[in-house]
This record gives structure tokens, sequence and C-alpha cells, in this order.
């Protein structure tokens, strides 16, 4: 008698659990297919539920629940599902994922099983556990928060009626790594009680005053020091003006990590720098006007670009204007073939009158003048006549020639004067096609020289510059108009380089080599914080405030290179009055000529 009774209590406990759990497999079925329908915007969509690979230590829990899932979704077809129970390689990262587990072990060998690279650690998560009992959640979120991941959510079956879902808040005051469950919500009677945001708290939208390692170098133009009192140095610059507007938006801390040189990062992991200390997982973000380049994607994360700057070439002045093409260059070549003319004409005439009789010479040339070809150079030069011709005809031909001669000489003075006054050189290179032709070296940084790898007409004729070398190397590109050298660098980095050095500014090659480079904040890979700094970020470039920051930096008037001035040389048309002079002397002449002639 008493073992049918302990039969019949058995059967009626076993008939319960199953009850139940059947119950709480129906529920949580419910309750995740309404949590997957408020995470999409159409009325369908395809998401990929991951369980547990060894079939050993999957609970009947976990089989109730698929079975129960699978049903609904033949049912009723609102999303869909595919299950895997192991790692499936993808092009793309999933943004969300679905982890089905019976305990924290099935968790860990999910883990275990895929590559952290293949998985997308600050996108979304959610865990579903057939059970809400026996389970230590801080455990879970603690193992989560290790792996950098932040937004998770468990969900799990309270009992037959009740459905919740838990998370964490990893900043909170005085902790800066909370991971103390938190009920966010519960579904009962067919439905969440809080509306579908409560299920993403705004985790890092306030940071408590946590830190954030940050790794800066010390030689970018937007990163630089400024002395202060008592031997100390201000970190100061556009890029430390955004770290810190981005810092107090989301309330964390900075903990600067490295201070150094910019370093480089190679394609096979080779780096040095502020890359190598993020490369080692010592710092979470670096800053420094960094480049967004494919090699560095390899290894990092990065924001939003929130900043362009053109890539160009600093190239060495062009050569000094000599004296003697000063002397030259004060009027045109055509206003000196004109003026040539003149004084050839000139000559040839007094060469001519000389053939003839003496007669002739007094009438055109004067009395006593003995010399005519020195006189006329006498009169170019501004010397004084004392012997002056008596007759009419001699006197205009030579009132004529000095008025003549007299503007040339005053022009040209004025205009040789200013010559000497303005800075000129000969134009610098001012394509890229010029400097190869000139047989140009193109010189740069670690950092950036696979950029000009990448150009097939240079690639010959690139060289790796050490920052050791770098302060002599402009000094020669700058002073020395025969250095046959071109240093490739941003826009912003001549700015700072103009600002430190006004006496010896860069001269920029007018072809730009690249344009709109974009600059971004790297990070490790997946950091929790992108999104939060994106959306920041966003918010900064649309109120202007990177343009106001890197113009307050780097005044534009330092772009203003000391560029060669060109004194306006003076043309034909600017001596025309003189000639018109001269051809009224003439004029005036022949009339006196026919005066003393005929009527006299």
């Amino acid at each position: 008698m008493r073992i049918q009774i302990l039969i019949t209590f058995l059967i009626i406990s076993i008939n319960y659990v199953c009850a139940e759990n059947e119950g709480r497999s129906s529920i949580l079925a419910d309750a995740v297919d309404e949590y997957l329908s408020t995470r999409v915007s159409r009325s369908t969509a395809n998401y990929i539920l991951e369980r547990d690979g060894d079939s050993f230590q999957t609970t009947y829990e976990v089989k109730d629940f698929l079975d129960e899932f699978l049903k609904k979704k033949f049912t009723i077809p609102k999303i869909g599902i595919r299950i895997e129970t192991f790692a499936v390689p993808t092009e793309r990262k999933r943004v969300f994922r679905i982890f089905i587990v019976s305990s924290y072990e099935g968790l860990t060998r999910i883990f275990n099983e895929r590559s952290l690279k293949d998985i997308l650690l600050n996108g979304h998560f959610l865990i579903i556990l057939p059970k809400c009992e026996n389970h230590d959640f801080e455990k879970f979120f603690d193992f989560l928060w290790n792996l950098r991941i932040v937004n998770v959510n468990i969900i799990c079956a309270k009992t037959n009626q009740s459905v919740s879902v838990f998370s964490f808040m990893p900043f909170t005051q005085n902790n800066c790594r909370d991971t103390k469950p938190i009920l966010i919500n519960q579904y009962q009677n067919g439905k969440f009680i809080k509306p579908s945001n409560f299920f993403d708290p705004l985790k890092i939208k306030d940071m408590k005053g946590c830190p954030v390692r940050v790794a800066l170098t010390n030689s970018s133009e937007a990163v630089f020091y400024t002395s202060m009192e008592k031997n100390k140095n201000k970190i100061c610059g556009p890029d430390i003006k955004l770290i810190s507007t981005l810092s107090k938006a989301l309330n964390f801390k900075l903990n600067f990590t490295f201070i150094g040189h910019s370093g480089f990062l190679f394609e096979n992991g080779t780096s040095e720098g502020p890359f190598r200390v993020l490369l080692d997982e010592n710092a979470d973000l670096a800053v420094g006007y960094w480049w967004l380049k494919t090699v560095r994607m390899k290894f990092f994360s990065s924001t939003v670009s929130y900043a362009q700057q053109p890539l160009i070439f600093i190239i060495p002045p062009g050569k000094p204007v000599t004296h003697l093409e000063r002397l030259i260059s004060a009027f045109s070549l055509q206003s000196w073939i004109c003026i040539g003319l003149f004084y050839l004409i000139g000559s040839l005439v007094i060469l001519f009158v000389q053939l003839k009789s003496p007669c002739v010479q007094e009438f055109v040339f004067g009395a006593g003048v003995t010399s005519p070809m020195f006189r006329m150079f006498s009169v170019f030069i501004g010397d004084t006549l004392n012997n002056l011709p008596k007759r009419n005809f001699a006197r205009f031909l030579l009132m004529n020639f000095i008025i003549f001669t007299l503007i040339i000489r005053t022009v040209y003075q004025g205009s040789y004067f200013r010559q000497m006054r303005t800075f000129r050189h000969h134009k610098e290179v001012a394509s890229i096609n010029e400097m190869i032709e000139k047989y140009f070296y193109f010189y740069s940084n670690p950092g950036m020289i696979d950029i000009l790898l990448g150009l097939p007409a240079i690639r010959e004729r690139v060289r790796e510059l050490n920052n050791e070398d770098l302060p002599e190397f402009l000094k020669q590109i700058t002073t020395n108009p025969n250095f046959k050298a071109a240093y490739a660098n941003a826009l912003l980095f001549t700015d700072y380089l103009n600002l430190k050095n006004s006496d010896e500014s860069q001269h920029i090659c007018k072809e730009v080599f690249a344009t709109n480079l974009p600059v971004v904040i790297y990070s490790l890979t997946d950091f929790y914080l992108l999104n939060a700094l994106d959306e920041k970020l966003i918010t900064i470039i649309k109120a202007g405030l990177i343009d106001h920051w890197t113009r307050e930096s780097c005044r534009q008037n330092v772009r203003k290179v000391q560029e060669s001035i060109k004194p306006k040389v003076l043309t034909f048309d600017d001596l025309e009055g003189s000639f018109l002079v001269l051809i009224f002397g003439c004029l005036l002449g022949f009339i006196a000529f026919l005066c003393e002639k005929f009527l006299l």
C-alpha cells in the first residue's frame, strides 16, 4: 500500500514538473518572441539563435523551450529564426546575437568555441535561460564585462506565468565595474510591463566619473604643450579640447596612459608609440589627429570621422632672383625691344650723317660737335651739355632726345627701386609631375609612407624619414632652393610648423596629393564606448566646434607663406606716352627743318 502511495506521489510530481516546465517553456517562448519583435522596424526579420554545441550538457528545459519556440515560429511566422550549434563563419559581424544556454558553463563554452575577432563586442546580446532559479547572474555579467561586453540582457522564466529580463549597470557611484544584476522588465499576461526602450538601459551615457585610458602623441599638430609657471607644461590643442569635451559630455575621467612620439603601425602588427600601447590594451583610446587607414582598422576600431585633411607636399622655395635679373626685369621684353630700336635707329642716323659733308653735319648736329655718338651717350646717362647747336632743327632734335631719355631713365629707376624692395624668387615646383621630371625624392614619416607607395609614379623615389632627422630635414627644405626633396604630411601639420617657426615658413606644392583624408579616434576593437562617442561627435561637428578649435590653435594666416611678390613689369603700353613725346618732338624738328630750309 505504501509503495502504491509513493508511486502515485511520484507520478503526480513528475506530471507537475512536466506541466511546470511546459508552462515555463511556453511563456518564455512568447516573451522571447515579443522581445525580438520589438528589436526590428520591419514586420519580418531573421535572427540566429546560437546554443551550446555539447548535446550532453543540453538540458531538457532547453530542448522544451526550443520545441515550443519553433512550434510558435511555424504557426505565427512573425520573425525568422535559425538555430546554430557551432560557430558559423560570417563575412560581417552580427550586430545582435542570441545565445540559449542552461548554465554559466554553457555560456563560457559558446565563447570559447568562437573567436572574439568574429564577435561584435559593442553589439547587442540576449542570453536565454529556461529558468531563473539556481543561477548567479552576477557571474554571467562579470564574465561578459571582462570581455568588454556591455549591451547584454538575460531573459529567463521565473514561473510559468512570469518572465524576467535582467541586465547590469557597470558604472555606478564609486564603482566602475558593477556587475550586480538589475531587473529591467517583466513579461506577464501576454505583454511586458515596461515599454521596449527599457530593454536598453542608458549604461554609458553617464559613466559616473570612471576613467578612460587615453594614449597621446606629443609630436602632433593637434596635441602640443604650452609652458606654464614652476616648470610645468600644459597639454593643449584641438584634439585635447575634443576629448575633454567628450569626457564632460559622457562624464568620464581622462587617464593619459601614454604621452610620447607618434610612432607607427605596420601591416604585420609591428608598432611603436600610441598604437603599441593600444595594441597591448594598456589604453582604451588613441588621440592625435589620426587618419583612417586600412592597416589600422585590422587591429583597432574607430569613431566616425570628425575632420578631413588633405595630404600636401612641403617643397623647397624657388631660387632667388639675381641682381642681373632684377636689372633686366624692370621693363618687359617688348619695351626693351622698342627702346633698343630707338637708340639703334639714332646710332644709324648718326653714322649716316657722318658720311655726308661737313655742312650737312653742322646742320644736323650743330656747329663744333665732333663726337655726336658720344654726345648721344652723354644725354642717355644724363650728363650736362656745354656746347649747344645754333640751329632750331638741331635744337629740336636734341631737346626731343633729352626729354625721351629723361622719361625712360626716370621710369626705369622707379621700377628698379620697386624691384629691390620686394621679395622675389623664381617659381617653385607646382605639380607632382614637375617634381618627377626634376628628379625629386619624396619623404614621409613611417606611419604615412604606405600612402606614398600607393602612387606608382613616385614609388621608386619614396624615402622614409625618422623623427630624429625631421628638424634638420625641414631646415634644409625651407632654406635650400637646390634641395631636390619633398615632404608629405597633413596641411594642419604645416600650419603648426609655420606657427612655431614664423620666420621660416613652409612652401606648399599647389597640387594636393590626396584630399579629404578622414580623421578619427582609434580605440580597442569594438570598444563599448564607441557608439556613445559617435553620437557626441556628430553633435560637436554640427555645432562647428571642430573647425573653431582648429582655427583657434593654428590661425589661418600662418598658411600665407611668404610668396614671391612680382612687381609690375613696365610694358610698351606703360611707356606709350614717352614714345608719343618722341614722335611729337620729331614732328617739331621736321617742321623746324622745313622752315629753316625753305623760309629762311
